[in-house]
């Protein structure tokens, strides 16, 4: 691609392995979403409950001081019947479109279960064409601990009267 090419959108996927909570490394992901010329970022384990963090270390206000605040736009899904109370939590995610694009997002959205388990948002394009795009997260099989995604979401499934393993209810609501 060639800087400048308005025919083409660098697209990045990130597993962000829980580090979101933590605005100290925010720097470098940034730097690498501008160096990189991203478009469109796509990100999975995020690693935050988002209603535990103040509208000052919210994700699209530390965006907004690094790239300026009409240079992007930002999505972010979590678990929000993790009853845990604490900013770090398993699994999410998230997606961000900056640049140009960003001025065409006609929505954004997440499955509606409220597991976190996608993120997704559309652009409308020239001639009416519509992109939507999103970023998923199914979670591995680990019955060790009631902080892990596939746990807490095994929880909110049996919490609904639903026992499906929560891998299998991921690719049935996903299709």
């Amino acid at each position: 691609m060639r800087s400048g090419d308005e025919h083409h959108i660098r697209v990045g996927c990130i597993n962000l392995n829980n580090t979101l909570q933590n605005p100290e490394g925010d720097e470098r992901l940034f730097r690498a979403i501008h160096d990189k010329e991203i478009k469109i970022l796509c990100m999975q384990e995020v690693g935050c409950n988002w209603s535990q963090i103040g509208k000052s270390q919210a994700f699209q206000e530390r965006l907004n001081r690094y790239m300026g605040p009409h240079d992007a736009k930002s999505c972010f899904k979590h678990n929000i019947h993790d009853q845990a109370g604490t900013i770090r939590q398993w699994g999410g995610t998230g997606i961000l479109c900056r640049g140009k694009l960003h001025h065409y997002t006609m929505g954004t959205g997440g499955e509606p279960t409220g597991l976190g388990r996608w993120t997704w948002a559309r652009i409308r394009g020239k001639g009416g064409m519509i992109l939507r795009y999103a970023s998923v997260y199914c979670p591995c099989e680990n019955k060790s601990g009631k902080i892990a995604v596939w746990t807490q979401q095994k929880t909110s499934l049996q919490n609904n009267n639903d026992d499906r393993d929560p891998r299998k209810a991921f690719m049935q609501d996903l299709k």
